[in-house]
Formats: structure tokens, sequence, C-alpha cells
């Protein structure tokens, strides 16, 4: 069922399961509609072989100057766009769950009486009315409006063919990498992931996958199972479809199971009945590691992320190593002048000063001894004016 948008207002029953002929008149009728809105809109593909449909997702970019009014279409973030209330005037919607920015929006559009007659379907509307408290069905429509093109291009083709861009994730994932809709990353723990490229154009080459084929079209589901399975790094022995690192896909997501089903049938063929992750699955992962920082000209970079990362764990460590055994506190004492905060701040900034930072007080505390850092404390306090 759609319609999970609309569930404080609408019943999960008012929005039907849409017959293919159905959902593709809808897209027919819909798609000109707001193409006068904005200068690129599209639907991504379909899943093959689906037998019904849910909502209709269009995905948007660059408002139409003539389609943009008044200050209600004004964005939160300061860009402009076309406002809620024109797109739901403009596609016939009666409700919506409006969103600002790059997001998706949503849109109920009621479904005329005896809409389904002439495309077959006039017995199946009925029966849809029969199971709504009011006999009102409608159409879910979500316009989700991107930043750029680059952005609309990016969600188009991983959104493109069902749950084709969650599959192609799952087996990115499983070589350590992260591909999303933003495009390609590499995770670094505790930390935000590294980006190599956010071009579909780039990174379909890298992953040994024809952009060609992708655009060509893909007739059944296991045609794209096949086409995915030939992703470079991919490794029957060591897939996984769950536990660490991977990411808990709704039930509801059938193309995502048929595909984790195909490869188990996979793995039993070839007599891996529980993937393991051995040395060489680490070399593997190093390896695509290398092969991406090489192929995305990114590894320059990644050096000074990390060494980056690398001087601010090391301060951090320090600090806290510091904070355990030296404080303000520690000073006071040594010096006899409790409370004397103003005091204890010019000592420590000429220590700081002296010795080289934090680093360099550490350095003596573990090198040297406490009593050795006392005494240049008490040497630092009699040479301060009083």
């Amino acid at each position: 069922m759609g319609g999970n948008a609309f569930n404080a207002i609408l019943q999960s029953a008012a929005f039907p399961r849409l017959p293919p002929v159905v959902y593709h008149a809808l897209k027919a009728r819909l798609q000109p509609k707001i193409e006068q809105l904005y200068h690129l809109v599209t639907v991504p593909v379909e899943a093959p072989e689906k037998t019904d449909y849910g909502d209709l997702d269009f995905l948007v970019v660059g408002a139409k100057l003539d389609a943009i009014g008044d200050e209600n279409d004004a964005m939160t973030d300061g860009r402009i766009n076309v406002s809620h209330e024109r797109v739901l005037e403009c596609i016939g919607a009666k409700y919506m769950n409006p969103m600002d920015g790059n997001r998706t929006s949503n849109f109920a559009v009621p479904v005329s009486k005896g809409e389904w007659d002439n495309l077959g379907h006039g017995k199946d509307e009925l029966e849809r009315r029969k199971v709504t408290e009011d006999g009102e069905i409608y159409y879910q429509v979500d316009v989700h409006v991107c930043t750029n093109k680059p952005e609309w291009e990016r969600i188009r083709l991983f959104h493109s063919y069902g749950d084709f861009g969650m599959i192609l994730g799952l087996l990115v994932r499983n070589t350590g990498m992260k591909l999303g809709e933003k495009g390609l990353e590499m995770p670094i723990p505790n930390h935000p992931p590294f980006k190599l490229s956010d071009s579909f154009d780039e990174i379909l080459p890298f992953l040994g996958l024809s952009k060609a084929d992708h655009e060509e079209g893909f007739q059944t589901k296991r045609e794209i199972f096949e086409w995915v399975s030939k992703l470079k790094y991919f490794d029957l022995s060591t897939f996984r479809s769950e536990g660490p690192g991977i990411t808990k896909v709704k039930a509801e997501r059938k193309m995502y199971a048929q595909f984790v089903d195909w490869v188990k049938e996979k793995q039993l063929a070839m007599g891996v009945s529980t993937p393991t992750e051995g040395s060489s699955h680490s070399e593997r992962r190093q390896q695509m590691k290398d092969d991406a920082l090489a192929f995305f000209h990114k590894q320059e970079d990644y050096d000074t992320r990390m060494r980056e990362l690398s001087q601010f764990a090391t301060a951090q460590s320090v600090r806290a190593r510091l904070k355990e055994r030296f404080t303000g506190n520690t000073i006071q004492e040594w010096i006899g002048l409790p409370g004397h905060w103003r005091r204890t701040k010019q000592i420590m900034d000429a220590l700081r000063l002296q010795v080289g930072g934090e680093e360099g007080i550490l350095d003596i505390l573990e090198q040297d001894g406490e009593d050795e850092l006392k005494k240049l404390v008490l040497e630092i306090q009699g040479a301060l004016p009083s």
C-alpha cells in the first residue's frame, strides 16, 4: 500500500496499488503538467516484471521563472522554488505533505469516479473504493526537488529499476566502501567518510560496470542481478546481506530480498554455506581501497585527511592524559595560591610557550617526572611580575 505519508488524515486503503496501465496513464498525464513548472522532470525507470505499482515518484530540478509565484515560493535556504500550493494545483491534488528545500513532498491526487473504466479496470476501481470509509481513493504522487542537475542525475540512476541502487550499495558495502545517492565514499571509523566521487560516469567504470548497459535497459530482474554481479570486486564466498556494517532493509523491499536469495542459491551451488572473511578478503578490500584512490586521483587528498585525523587524535590523547595528571589546581597547590586563577593562567601560558605546548608538558611528566615539572612551574612563578 502507498499513502504512508498521509496516515494522519487518510486510511492506507485510500491509496490502492495501481495496475500497470493505470500507473502509466497517470504518469503520462501528470509529467507534462510538472514539466510546466521545472526544466528537468523524470520518473526513475521502474523495476521490470512489476504486476502493480504504489507511489508515482517525480525527480525535478530547476524551477521555471514563469512558474514562480509570490513570497510563498521562497525556500527556507534562500533559493527560489515553485510553491507547494502551485504544484498541488497543477496536478490536481487535494492534500499535501510539504517539505522545503532539497526534500520530497507528497501529494494525494483524487481518483475520479469511473476513471479506470477506459483503462479496463473499472471493476478494480469499484473494489478498491468499497474498502475505504468514504469511497474515495487517491494516487500518492511524490515530488523530489533536487539541488542541481548532477544530483538529479545521481538520484535518477540510483533509484532506477526499483531496488537496483540498494542492491548495488549492498555489493559495494561488502567490499568495505559505501555507495549511495551522494556517490562513492570510503568509510573512516568514527569519522565522516572520505568522498571518492559523486559521478556515476566515473563510479560505474571503476566498479567494472557498463553504464551503456544500464541505459540500454533490463527486461527482467534476473538481468539486473546478473549485471550487478559483474562488479569487479564481488566475491560470492564472502558476500553478506546482514551483520556488522550492513544496514537492515525493510521487508517490503521484495526485489532486494529476491537478489539476496539469488546470491544464496549461487553460494550453495559452489559449496558456500557460511560466508567467511579471511586474510584474502582483507587483502581484496585493501586492494580495492588502493585501486580507488589511484583511479579517482585521491591518494594525496586521502593521505592529507588521515594525517589531519592522526594529529587531531594525538592532540586529544595528549589533552586527556595531561588532564589526568596536571591541571590548574595542581599549579595552585604547587605555588601555594589556591583560587588564584588569573595567576594560574599566566603560569600555564608561559609554561606552554616555554616547552612547546601540551605535548611538551606531557613529555616532561612522562620522561623527567612530576618533580621536574613542579620545579619548572616554580621557576616561572618566580620570574613573573607579582
